[in-house]
C-alpha cells in the first residue's frame, strides 16, 4: 500500500480519493473471489438467455470436468500441431486436446501455483510461468520447452525471487511482461527472462491483469481498479481508456488481444459495486469498446482472454452457479454472441 495521504484543510476527502478507495476495494473483493473452489457448472447462449444445466458433456462429447482449484492462465498454441488448449490453475497445468475426446489432463508433474503464465507464440512447445511452490515461497521466472512437462529457472527477477500475478507477451519473443504480486510494479525483459527491469503502473495504481499487443510488443495494456490503460512505448507512459462502458467508477479485470491484427481486443468490465459484470470488445486497438451480444451467466471475476488458431477465443471465469462459485473456463467462436463450456473444476450435480 502506499504512503497515508496527508490531512487536507478543513478535513475533506477529496472525492477522487474516494471513488479510488472504492474501485480498490471492489477489485479486491472480486479478486478474492479467485480462491473460492467452484461446485458447479453451465454454460449460456445469448439467444436464449437462459442457464443451460450442465452434465460434463457439452463440448463435442468431451469431458469437461479437470481436477484443477483455481484458473489463473489459458493459452493455445496458434503455429503447429498442437491443439491443445492450456490452463495454468492453483495446483499445475492442465490441458485438453481439442482433436480427441479425453478430456482434461494433468501436465507433468509439477503441481505449483501458477500465477502467472504466458505461451511464446513464436516457439511451439515454450511457455512461460511464475507463482508459488508446493513448499512454498516464490518460483521467480521459468520457462518451458517440452510444453510443460518439465520446467527450469531463467532468473529469481528479484531478491527474494518474484511472483508474477499477471504475465504477457507479443510478437517479439525476447519481450516479457510481468507484475508484482501486490500489482505495484511492472516488469519488462527484453532478452527473454534474463534480466529485468522495473517500470511504475500507470497514475500507480495496482496492476489487475496486463496484455501485451500480439502484433506489437512495445504496445502494452493493463487493467486497475480504476478501469483501463494503455501504453505506446513498453509501459514508460499510459494513457487512459475512458468511454461510456469504460468509464472512471469501473474496475477492469480480464483483458485479451489477438494476432491477426492487433486491432481486436477483449476485457471484463464491473461497473461499480453490486452490479453485474460485462464482456467487451474493440475492433480498434482498445479505443473503443462495444458490449459482446452473449455473456457469460453468473460471472463475477473474469481473469484472462486467449486467442486460438481460428479465430476462436477462450476466456477464464469465476462463476456463480445453482450450486455454488466454479472456476471455468468458456470459448466462443461466434464474436462473443454465444460462450460454449470448455472445462470447470467440478461436475454440476444433475437432477434426475
Amino acid at each position: 500500500m502506499g504512503k497515508k495521504n496527508r490531512a487536507i484543510k478543513n478535513k475533506k476527502v477529496d472525492s477522487r480519493t474516494k471513488s479510488s478507495r472504492r474501485n480498490l476495494i471492489i477489485a479486491t473483493t472480486v479478486i478474492l473471489a479467485i480462491g473460492v473452489v467452484g461446485v458447479g457448472v453451465y454454460m449460456t447462449t445469448a439467444s436464449s438467455n437462459k442457464e443451460v444445466i450442465g452434465t460434463g458433456q457439452e463440448n463435442g462429447n468431451q469431458n469437461v470436468t479437470g481436477k484443477w482449484m483455481d484458473i489463473h492462465g489459458v493459452g493455445v498454441f496458434t503455429t503447429g500441431k498442437d491443439n491443445s488448449l492450456y490452463l495454468a490453475t492453483h495446483n499445475g497445468l492442465f490441458k485438453k486436446d481439442n482433436g480427441n475426446s479425453s478430456g482434461w489432463v494433468k501436465v507433468g508433474n509439477d503441481k505449483s501455483d501458477l500465477m502467472g503464465f504466458t505461451i511464446n507464440p513464436s516457439k511451439e512447445g515454450t511457455m512461460y510461468s511464475s507463482g508459488h511452490p508446493q513448499t512454498g515461497g516464490n518460483l521467480g521466472f521459468r520457462v518451458s520447452t517440452d510444453y510443460g512437462t518439465t520446467w527450469q529457472k531463467v532468473s529469481d527477477v528479484t531478491n527474494p525471487p518474484i511472483d508474477f500475478h499477471a504475465m504477457t507477451m507479443g510478437n517479439n519473443p525476447e519481450t516479457i511482461y510481468g507484475s508484482s504480486g501486490m500489482g505495484d510494479i511492472i516488469y519488462k525483459t527484453q532478452n527473454e527472462g534474463k534480466t529485468w527491469t522495473g517500470v511504475s503502473p500507470p497514475n500507480r495504481e495496482n496492476i489487475i491483469m496486463l496484455e501485451a499487443n500480439q502484433t506489437d510488443s512495445k504496445i502494452l495494456y493493463t487493467s486497475t481498479a480504476s478501469g483501463l490503460f494503455s501504453s505506446m512505448d513498453q509501459g514508460n507512459s499510459w494513457q487512459k481508456t475512458n468511454t461510456g462502458l469504460v468509464g472512471d467508477g469501473a474496475v477492469v479485470t480480464g483483458l485479451g488481444t489477438s494476432s491477426d491484427n492487433g486491432k481486436i481486443a477483449y476485457a471484463f468490465v464491473i461497473p461499480s459495486q453490486g452490479e453485474d459484470g460485462y464482456i467487451i470488445k474493440s475492433v480498434d486497438g482498445a479505443k473503443t469498446w462495444t458490449k459482446t451480444d452473449g455473456q457469460i451467466n453468473g460471472a463475477k471475476y473474469l481473469g484472462k482472454f486467449a486467442f486460438g488458431k481460428n479465430g476462436e477465443v477462450y476466456a477464464t471465469v469465476n462463476q456463480d452457479t445453482p450450486d455454488g462459485t466454479a472456476s471455468s473456463v468458456y470459448s466462443t467462436i461466434d464474436e462473443g454472441k454465444t460462450w460454449l463450456l470448455e472445462g470447470t473444476n467440478k461436475q454440476q450435480k444433475t437432477n434426475t
